[in-house]
């Protein structure tokens, strides 16, 4: 029931791939998630279909289950009914052995969380628990009410069953396992910060600090893009550890300088990530306060339309467009990076308000040049980083 809807029974397979209702799999989804007891006529006629049944919902509900019945005949034993009907009620055939995924999976977690265990069999126990979640619980039906809430229990579980399977990997050093882990993970769950964290560390660990970095890179716009958050201090802290580790142990100043300095083509503002943003006005602000200089701007630049946020598929438009623009009209001894994904945010050394309120207009004058039919407009605020009372 992971990642799709299959029944087996000694190589005979039944796929909700095949050209069948959607209402019979809704039917028979609920009735084998819900198996351990009998479920009334009215349950699944309020719960399944509510009011699509017509006049007759009972007799429309018997008829369903005729059809149910038959469709499973491929792979049912001579004999043997599934599905039985008593006083009114319907339940799945609980003296048929059988085995449920969902199921396997609960208890395979339950045994990677008991400490009493060996670590390697909780690590074992874990890795079949996540060897049988192939996708989200019923994704054919994953609007269905009924279904929602168990697609976000079985999620979460999984996830906390990937993190704790990294953890018990870390302690015993197994470090292609914990990339294979991660590297599965995130293709089910993209947006857990969490595990391209643990990705992160695991390429580090393993000394592939290029890719590493790569990854950095790639989940951090993947966050913006899609959540429009900011980097948390973990992956800041990650990037800043890459940084270091990336110095390998050089004794000539002359080839030090060399790979510090920047390609010289480069023209406009200084564009980094938030966390290196972070690093380089906690720099500016403590030159501020010991050279008692007030003039810091620290700008903020967000995208709007109708006074509102633009949704997602417009700001990966105008984002990069923007960007253009603040780059251009900077200089280069201004810093600039992405704070959401609407904002950018500016630091901009040794300037005084009326003349950042000159640069504001010449970013805006520029955006506007270039996008004279959009509906997006620029809103702006702007600071010193230090109060006057502190100069």
């Amino acid at each position: 029931m992971f990642g799709g809807f299959e029944l087996n029974y000694e190589g005979k397979l039944i796929k909700e791939t095949s050209n069948r209702s959607y209402k019979l799999w809704n039917l028979l989804g609920y009735l084998v998630t819900y198996h351990a007891r009998s479920i009334p006529q009215s349950e699944f006629i309020d719960t399944i279909w509510a009011d699509s049944f017509g006049e007759n919902p009972l007799s429309s509900l018997k008829t369903s289950f005729s059809r149910l019945r038959t469709f499973l005949e491929p792979i049912t034993p001579e004999g043997i009914d599934y599905i039985l009907a008593s006083r009114g009620s319907y339940q799945w055939n609980e003296n048929v052995s059988y085995r449920l995924d969902i199921e396997l999976f609960e208890s395979y977690c339950r045994q990677g969380a008991l400490k009493t265990l060996p670590i390697t069999d909780r690590i074992v126990a874990y890795q079949k628990a996540l060897e049988l979640y192939k996708g989200d619980f019923l994704p054919r039906l994953k609007d269905t009410h009924w279904v929602v809430p168990l697609t976000t229990y079985y999620h979460s579980i999984y996830l906390v069953a990937v993190k704790k399977l990294y953890d018990l990997l870390k302690t015993q050093n197994r470090i292609e396992e914990m990339i294979d882990c991660c590297t599965k993970a995130l293709i089910i769950e993209s947006f857990d910060e969490k595990l391209h964290c643990n990705l992160i560390e695991a390429l580090m660990l393993q000394g592939h600090y290029s890719s590493a970095l790569l990854h950095y890179q790639k989940a951090t716009e993947l966050l913006y893009k899609n959540l429009s958050v900011q980097p948390s201090s973990e992956l800041n802290q990650l990037y800043l550890s890459l940084m270091s580790y990336q110095s390998d142990l050089e004794m000539d100043t002359s080839v030090i300088l060399s790979n510090l300095k920047e390609d010289q083509k480069k023209t406009g503002a200084f564009v980094c990530n938030y966390g290196v943003f972070k690093e380089i006005f906690q720099l500016e602000l403590r030159q501020a306060i010991r050279s008692k200089n007030s003039i810091y701007i620290c700008m903020l630049i967000t995208i709007f339309e109708s006074n509102q946020i633009p949704s997602l598929d417009t700001l990966n438009k105008a984002m990069p467009e923007l960007l253009s623009s603040i780059t251009i009209c900077l200089r280069s001894g201004d810093i600039v990076s992405k704070y959401s994904g609407a904002q950018y945010i500016l630091l901009l050394p040794c300037l005084d308000k009326n003349n950042a309120m000159k640069i504001v207009k010449r970013i805006q004058d520029h955006y506007y040049r270039r996008h004279k039919k959009s509906t997006l407009y620029l809103n702006y605020s702007l600071s010193p980083i230090l109060e006057e009372s502190l100069v």
